[in-house]
């Protein structure tokens, strides 16, 4: 079945709540799961060797996807859905981790239905104003996480 983690780049205070990213991941043997699963050139630092335009775009296509397709490709497996949840600063790694395990079944299940997963899915209204002991709170909070994931 579909498996969630967090995203480390999406954990930050937003508006005096902590910010967590969570993605979530088909596994092999999941419906559609090849929608997900691709195959990626490995794009070398210095770019395409050929000849380029004034804006430095190739000047052949057809030269520019030999290249391509003769680089050296990885498997990679992509979300099949991105959600932020926005939580109090006390919350703790097993709550958060509560709520990604309850958000998985209504996302994959929206998935198979071929809808937009988490659409009906609203965050809290957040404080017009959060005090700056908030944020700092918030922040560690976010720092902390960021380096568990």
């Amino acid at each position: 079945m579909a498996r969630w983690e967090i995203e480390p780049s999406g954990c930050c205070e937003h508006k005096g709540m902590v910010q967590v990213r969570f993605c979530f991941y088909l596994e092999p043997g999941d419906a559609r799961y090849s929608e997900h699963h691709v195959n990626l050139p490995i794009f070398p630092e210095s770019g395409y060797p050929g000849k380029k335009d004034e804006h430095g775009m190739p000047k052949s296509q057809t030269a520019y996807r030999k290249w391509r397709d003769g680089l050296p490709h990885v498997w990679q497996t992509n979300p099949f859905h991105n959600h932020f949840i926005y939580v109090d600063p006390e919350t703790t790694d097993e709550e958060i981790a509560s709520i990604g395990d309850e958000l998985l079944p209504v996302f994959y299940s929206e998935w198979l239905m071929g809808k937009t997963p988490g659409q009906r899915v609203k965050p809290p209204v957040f404080a017009k104003q959060a005090d700056n002991q908030r944020r700092s709170r918030c922040k560690r909070r976010a720092d902390g996480l960021r380096g568990r994931s």
